[in-house]
Formats: structure tokens, sequence, C-alpha cells
């Protein structure tokens, strides 16, 4: 598959869309057949004991296919991966 998107592109696509979140992740490598991510971890995303939280491996996981997606695809703001959904996501839409 082709890039579409370089690491350059995707770090500015993250940063305008998601800057929530954006200060977080730190691209390492785009490649047609490799993406990588890294997460900045604070003490907010840790449990007791100084484990990793599960909901902070799953939003790693998350913005990695989001972006390793839009890598190829091109800079979509709202992509939705199908096989990514769970019957959880059905009621988390955002409201107003």
């Amino acid at each position: 598959m082709n890039q579409l998107m370089t690491k350059e592109e995707l770090n500015d696509f993250l940063e305008k869309e998601f800057p929530q979140v954006n200060k977080n992740f730190e691209i390492l490598k785009v490649s047609n057949k490799n993406f990588s991510m890294l997460m900045h971890i604070s003490s907010e995303h840790l449990r007791p004991g100084a484990t990793v939280s599960g909901p902070t491996m799953f939003l790693l996981a998350d913005v990695t296919f989001y972006l390793a997606t839009l890598s190829v695809i091109g800079p979509v703001s709202y992509t939705h991966l199908r096989a990514h959904e769970t019957p959880e996501h059905r009621g988390c839409r955002r409201m107003g």
C-alpha cells in the first residue's frame, strides 16, 4: 500500500484534530509496512502498583490504528473503523 500521509502530516493532523491528546503521543515510524507510536505515560495513566491501566493501553491502540489507517487513506477527520466497533461503542457518540 502506498502512504498518502507522511509522519509530519500525521503529526499536524493529530495536533489540529485532537489537541486534547496530541501531547501524549509521538509517531516514531511511518512506512508502507510499519507504523509505530510512543505514548508518554504519566502518573494519571497508572493503576496502583505502577502498572499501565487498560483504558490507557486501549487509547494507545485506538490512536495508533486510527493514524495508521489515515496514513494509507489520507486525512479524513471522521473515519469509523467498523471492525474495531464493539457494542459499547454504539452508545458512545458525542452529544451536541
